[in-house]
C-alpha cells in the first residue's frame, strides 16, 4: 500500500474527504466553546444546560450540529446536550443558551448543581 510523506494512504485521504463532505471535519470542533454547564431542577424536572458559543471561521455560510457531553465531578457522563446553529455567515458567532442549549439526564437521581461539559462532536455543513 502506497503512503504519502505524512504516512497516509490514498484511502485515508479519501475517507477524510468523505468525512468533510458529510460534515465530520475535526477542525469544526475548534469553532465551538461551552461554558456554564449545570444540572438544573425546574418545575420538578431535572435537565442539563450550558452556554454554547459557535463561531464560523470559514469563508462561506455554515450550519452546525453539536453534541455536548455533560459529566459529573468523577467524569462519568450523566447526560448530553444537542444543539444546532443554522446559516452562520463567515465570521459570524451565535451564543446558544436556555432551551437552545438544554438536554436530558441519563440518571434522574443526579443532584442539581455545576457539571463539567466537553464538546463531544461537531458537524459543520455548508448552508
Amino acid at each position: 500500500m502506497t503512503r504519502t510523506r505524512s504516512g497516509r494512504t490514498p484511502q485515508d485521504a479519501a475517507v477524510a474527504e468523505l468525512d468533510k463532505a458529510f460534515g465530520n471535519d475535526p477542525a469544526a470542533a475548534h469553532d465551538v466553546t461551552v461554558s456554564d454547564c449545570a444540572v438544573v431542577a425546574e418545575y420538578g424536572i431535572k435537565s442539563t444546560q450550558a452556554t454554547i458559543k459557535v463561531t464560523n471561521p470559514t469563508d462561506a455560510a455554515q450550519s452546525y450540529s453539536i453534541t455536548v457531553s455533560v459529566n459529573d465531578k468523577a467524569g462519568t457522563r450523566i447526560g448530553e446536550i444537542n444543539a444546532f446553529a443554522n446559516a452562520l455567515a463567515p465570521g459570524q458567532s451565535v451564543t446558544l443558551s436556555g432551551d437552545h442549549a438544554r438536554g436530558l439526564l441519563s440518571n434522574e437521581s443526579t443532584k442539581a448543581g455545576p457539571a463539567a461539559c466537553t464538546v463531544a462532536s461537531v458537524n459543520r455543513f455548508p448552508s
